[in-house]
């Protein structure tokens, strides 16, 4: 018995696991490549990897189509927000909104002791400007943010509850039917532990 599960360990191995090794590497062979140990961006790249062919596997599923849409729509939204973060486009969205930041050539001027200082030749509606862009891109990297991790985390049981108690409804004496029809209409799709295949 211990000989038989044995070799059957070795032949999963040769058959599925050295397989599936080779192609996790030609699939993350790009981020594996610019992986660096010293920025969270880089780990990123990979969930964003992973993410997409998750996406990949899941659009050619048999889950019925009414969650699976909203389950991908949030996918390609997740994956968003990762390459937003990961290429940190958090000013240049800001720019959109406000206009471009005003950058001028340095100028410096002598200094008394010898030494040159950096001239600032700004003017105050020019601060202002630039300050509203750096302080909305911080924003939207914050709204971003707290997208990402909703989406990640999904909606809580609390939620569904409260959504069957606005519609009047009851689990414990209301017809199953109205009861899935309304879970199904108020699902939207978040939470990563129900993106499977």
């Amino acid at each position: 018995m211990k000989i038989q599960y044995k070799l059957e360990r070795v032949w999963e191995i040769v058959t599925d696991g050295i397989p599936n090794f080779f192609r996790n590497i030609w699939i993350f062979r790009k981020d594996l490549a610019k992986h660096r140990s010293w920025d969270y961006c880089y780990s990123l790249g990979v969930f964003k990897t992973s993410l997409i062919q998750l996406r990949k596997t899941m659009q050619n599923g048999n889950e019925c189509r009414d969650s699976l849409n909203k389950k991908l729509i949030k996918m390609d939204r997740m994956i968003e927000l990762l390459t937003h973060r990961i290429d940190e486009t958090y000013i240049d969205q800001a720019e959109k909104e406000l206009g471009p930041i005003i950058l001028k050539e340095w100028n410096f001027e002598k200094a008394e002791n010898g030494y040159s200082n950096l001239k600032d030749d700004e003017t105050p509606e020019e601060k202002e400007h630039n300050k509203k862009v750096f302080a909305r891109s911080r924003e939207i990297d914050e709204e971003e943010m707290n997208e990402f991790l909703r989406i990640f985390k999904g909606q809580e049981d609390w939620m569904y509850q409260n959504n069957l108690d606005s519609l009047g409804l009851s689990r414990e004496t209301s017809p199953w039917k109205e009861i899935e029809k309304a879970d199904r209409e108020f699902f939207d799709g978040s939470g990563i532990s129900g993106w499977w295949y």
